[in-house]
């Protein structure tokens, strides 16, 4: 079961950053995901994300590639965290996080 990935939602909040961070010190593999909305500075969600994902340069938002479903994922060195822009209100986006990953 250590080998199944676990969902961090809000993964860009204070919260759900520190929980990922702690879920990757254990060795587990992460998804997260958040809508990066600007609730506060999308530039510190953006710099929480790019930090987890091992970027060379936080500051910048963060790098995002549409996969073969058309979600916008990380593009990442980082195997054992992937990030998603996406919200959860949208039930397809959902769905295909679902269908893609085994949780």
């Amino acid at each position: 079961m250590k080998d199944l990935p676990i969902l961090v939602t809000g993964a860009a909040g204070f919260i759900g950053s520190k929980s990922v961070e702690l879920l990757l010190a254990e060795g587990r593999n992460v998804v997260g995901i958040d809508n990066l909305n600007n609730y506060y500075d999308v530039r510190l969600k953006n710099y929480r994300i790019n930090t987890l994902l091992g970027q060379s340069d936080p500051q910048k938002p963060v790098c995002l590639l549409n996969d073969s479903s058309g979600l916008a994922q990380s593009n990442s060195s980082n195997k054992s965290f992937k990030f998603y822009h996406l919200d959860i209100e949208n039930e397809q986006d959902v769905n295909r996080i679902f269908t893609e990953h085994q949780f």
